[in-house]
């Protein structure tokens, strides 16, 4: 009896190829034109491939990835199809169709993180290329949900999330596409937490390094930083008014400050506002120490053709 994940692969094979034959760049194309393309050649092997097994497992997960992977790194394919593609490979994920326990599945993984992070398509119109940027966002959450998430390396990880980042922040799509990239990296961050626990130890030297960083810019300034302020010259004497009493009292402008000069004990609301932005400086401290070394540029998930 044939495994029925081989009857789900072979039906998202005729799905995507169907839809690239449809596509206006294959109307004049003659059957031996398709034979040499190597999208379609690619789907024509795992094909045959597939017809001569009876159970998944006797392939490995690269093997009926890699043409749908193809179709989402091609910078030729249009949104629409990208996006077939990335259903896909979401689909697979969601059916269980690669096996954790398998040797070859870190590497299908890893693999699957890099072609997603990384989709190229020919953009056609904002809604539709948005419908893209959605799907690239529920395979990127699927990936890392899953129990075959668990052999991404810290790499991939991080990556994921800097795709996420880049949606969340770009302001030229729609809200409602940024506020799902938002809710993606809240369940990606929880996930992460909860994950804790199994985390190997790092190397305490890096650790502690970075620790130390932590508590430098969250408790104070540092030493170079008082170092300079007592090399700084004297502050010059506050402006002066006179009242109609003939008191010198100083401007309203001078006794409103942030730092509480006048001695008073501070309000329980004031206290409140200085703990919250310390800790919001911690967080950015260390998300600057775990992301620093990505590089920082707007998303460019799909290329615009030219008219």
């Amino acid at each position: 009896m044939v495994d029925k994940n081989i009857y789900i692969i072979q039906g998202e094979i005729g799905t995507v190829v169907g839809a690239i034959k449809r596509n206006s760049r294959w109307n004049t194309h003659t059957p031996l034109d398709e034979e040499q393309d190597p999208l379609l050649n690619s789907f024509s092997h795992l094909k045959e491939i597939l017809n001569g097994i009876k159970e998944l497992s006797d392939v490995e997960p690269n093997i009926f990835l890699r043409p749908f992977l193809e179709v989402v790194r091609s910078e030729d394919t249009t949104g629409p199809i990208t996006g077939l593609a990335l259903t896909s490979v979401n689909k697979f994920l969601s059916y269980g169709l690669i096996d954790a326990n398998h040797e070859a599945a870190a590497e299908a993984i890893e693999n699957m993180a890099d072609a997603v992070t990384h989709a190229r398509f020919v953009g056609t119109d904002p809604a539709s290329d948005e419908v893209v940027l959605m799907k690239i966002l529920q395979v990127l959450r699927t990936l890392l949900l899953t129990p075959v998430g668990a052999h991404l390396t810290n790499e991939s990880v991080c990556e994921i999330m800097q795709s996420c980042f880049r949606i969340c922040f770009e302001m030229r799509l729609s809200e409602l596409l940024r506020k799902s990239a938002e809710h993606t990296l809240v369940d990606m961050v929880q996930l992460l937490f909860s994950r804790l626990p199994q985390f190997k130890e790092e190397a305490k030297s890096f650790v502690g390094a970075n620790m130390k960083k932590l508590k430098m810019r969250a408790g104070g300034m540092s030493e170079s930083s008082k170092w300079k302020k007592q090399k700084r010259s004297p502050r010059p004497p506050r402006h002066i008014v006179r009242s109609p009493s003939g008191q010198m009292e100083p401007s309203q402008s001078t006794t409103l400050s942030n730092n509480n000069l006048s001695g008073e004990r501070p309000t329980k609301t004031s206290t409140q506002c200085n703990s919250a932005l310390s800790s919001f400086d911690l967080f950015l401290t260390s998300f600057q120490l775990g992301f620093s070394h990505l590089p920082h540029e707007p998303y460019q998930g799909c290329k615009h053709s030219k008219v």
